[in-house]
């Protein structure tokens, strides 16, 4: 399909430039002369059937319509402007971040290095914990240390002779209580003596 054409007559140059980029836009195939009479000519040129008559209007451009193009040109550029420095800003941030995490990286001082080191101590940590006292520095709890001695029944052979052998070493245990403890069918865990 052909664009309509469009024959705008307008003397003042910066207004048909206006003009004609508006009506481009709107898909007209603008054509601009600033004389009457080589309009009328070009009309004729134009117009293969002789008895058509052209559709003729006039457009009446204030100076507030043209200031108010005028704004949104300036504005428009403005932003494109804008963006492109956005873009640029990003792309230099972007190229020194590469630079210098990537292609150049800054490796710290060794001292700094070995100061950043946590120090490692192959004594094993005091065990306990730490006395508990009111403001005046009086003792209100200890821990005390303390051993416990438990077994897992299933993989106890035999209970009596492991029982006798216990009180051997623990004369306070009560036997017949360890035999009971460890012939529970089923059971996982028992304690054979707590607080030694």
């Amino acid at each position: 399909m052909t664009a309509a054409k469009l024959l705008l007559v307008e003397d003042d140059p910066s207004l048909a430039e206006l003009l004609e980029f508006r009506f481009e836009k709107e898909g007209y195939d603008v054509r601009v002369t600033a004389d009457g009479d080589e309009a009328l000519v070009m009309v004729a040129e134009d117009t293969p059937d002789r008895g058509a008559t052209p559709r003729m209007e006039h457009v009446r451009v204030t100076a507030p319509d043209l200031a108010r193009r005028a704004v949104v040109e300036t504005l428009h550029k403005r932003l494109i402007y804008g963006a492109v420095g956005f873009c640029l800003l990003f792309a230099v941030l972007a190229g020194r971040l590469i630079d210098v995490t990537v292609i150049h990286p800054i490796m710290p001082d060794p001292a700094v290095l070995a100061a950043m080191k946590p120090a490692t101590s192959l004594a094993p940590p005091s065990p306990g914990r730490a006395d508990i006292v009111d403001r005046n520095g009086v003792i209100l709890a200890v821990s005390l240390p303390s051993a416990e001695l438990y077994a897992d029944p299933s993989q106890v052979g035999d209970p009596t002779a492991i029982a006798a052998k216990l009180a051997g070493v623990l004369p306070k245990l009560d036997q017949a209580k360890v035999i009971a403890d460890l012939s529970v069918p089923g059971k996982k865990f028992v304690y054979i003596d707590r607080n030694m």
